[in-house]
């Protein structure tokens, strides 16, 4: 049995329903599979010896549970629709919003979408137009329902055509698309619609399938918003917990659409490069008698992040280890601080985007250590913890 809808470098879609945990991939066939000596007629000292099977399992697989739910989650883990979060409103990604682009091979199509208020049923309506339409006018306009499984339908009154896609959990790509021309079809998605087109692959509906949509992402943010949330962690190269190292996450600005509170940039990709600028007093103070692990904060160690499902990056590690701290504590007039400049970029269909500039402080007193963020054109945002000779939180902090 093919559990296995299509497969690209990025993701596997499975035939629904799909319950097993754990499992191996490997392809089969009429000849043999791939833990077998014979995968193919031709193999195995036939015309093509390189289809020969190996006796080995191509891959495994574990299924986890994502780190954010999709469009919505389902009963009964919790209520679908999703529950009002602000102002009576929804909190929904706003994973439709933009310009999506598709090539067949004979041209590119550009579309301009815009997702519209959930009804009662869970589902999204969707407008918009063929920017590039061979049509004028009326014609070029497009309509479309997204239902609560990210799969997203529309109908094309230029050629009178209906296609179904499945938007993919990064929010920026679909899955190929199914349908074609021919009057009456219906713009309501239908569930599992890729299996269907997997099953007439070979067969009368092939003609049917369509590329997959990519998202333009031409749209920045304004700006967003620092929050420290805990001491702890330290850079995600380093696994043991050092309490030294403030803990940030950062969130996007929700914008209100077509009566819902839509989170913007679900799925895209942000990260961080120097600015122009850095110092650092602790060094200067203690260059002198420093040891050879002692350096100079030059800049940022730099990293990336994917924008979660609730319009949230994290986190950002802005810090030093707890030896660090306990040598400057111990070594230099204090207080001392290092200050870096944090241009911040997210990604777009051809190109990335500078968005936002933060200035990044970390400070040390004799019996107390500051981590703060500065957005651009906001005020400072500070954690800050009783730490001496290594000890944590003995006594009250003052920010």
């Amino acid at each position: 049995m093919n559990d296995i809808v299509f497969c690209t470098d990025a993701e596997v879609a499975f035939i629904l329903p799909f319950d097993a945990s754990t499992g191996d991939l490997k392809v089969t066939s009429g000849y043999g599979s791939d833990d077998t000596l014979t995968e193919s007629q031709r193999a195995c000292g036939g015309t093509d010896p390189d289809w020969c099977g190996n006796d080995k399992v191509n891959a495994s697989f574990v299924a986890e549970p994502p780190d954010d739910p999709p469009l919505t989650c389902l009963a009964p883990n919790c209520p679908s629709p999703p529950p009002s979060l602000v102002g009576g409103l929804p909190s929904v990604p706003q994973y439709v919003d933009g310009t999506w682009d598709m090539n067949n091979g004979s041209g590119e199509l550009m579309l301009s979408l815009t997702q519209g208020q959930q009804d009662a049923s869970g589902d999204w309506p969707i407008t918009g137009a063929v920017e590039n339409s061979p049509c004028s006018g009326q014609l070029a306009d497009v309509t479309g329902v997204l239902d609560q499984y990210g799969d997203m339908a529309l109908y094309f009154p230029c050629g009178n055509s209906c296609v179904e896609w499945l938007v993919l959990g990064s929010g920026d790509v679909t899955s190929q698309g199914f349908g074609g021309s021919g009057g009456g079809c219906a713009v309501q998605p239908v569930q599992n619609f890729l299996q269907t087109l997997m099953d007439e692959s070979e067969g009368p509906y092939y003609y049917l399938a369509q590329p997959p949509l990519f998202k333009s992402a031409t749209d920045q943010p304004s700006g967003e918003t620092p929050t420290f949330d805990s001491w702890g962690l330290g850079p995600s190269w380093d696994a043991s917990v050092n309490p030294t190292f403030g803990e940030w996450s950062r969130q996007f600005p929700e914008v209100l659409s077509g009566g819902n509170l839509l989170v913007e940039f679900a799925g895209r990709f942000v990260y961080e490069q120097n600015g122009a600028g850095a110092s650092d007093s602790c060094y200067t103070e203690g260059a002198p008698s420093a040891p050879s692990w002692i350096r100079p904060v030059t800049g940022l160690s730099g990293g990336g992040w994917f924008v979660t499902s609730a319009g949230v990056w994290e986190y950002d590690d802005i810090g030093e280890s707890s030896q660090w701290v306990d040598w400057y504590q111990s070594n230099v007039a204090l207080p001392c601080d290092w200050t870096v400049s944090q241009e911040m970029y997210i990604d777009g269909r051809t190109t990335t985007y500078k968005y936002t500039l933060n200035q990044l402080t970390y400070e040390i007193d004799s019996n107390e250590i500051y981590s703060e963020v500065q957005p651009q054109g906001g005020s400072v945002v500070k954690g800050c913890e009783y730490y001496s000779g290594s000890k944590v939180g003995k006594k009250p902090c003052k920010p």
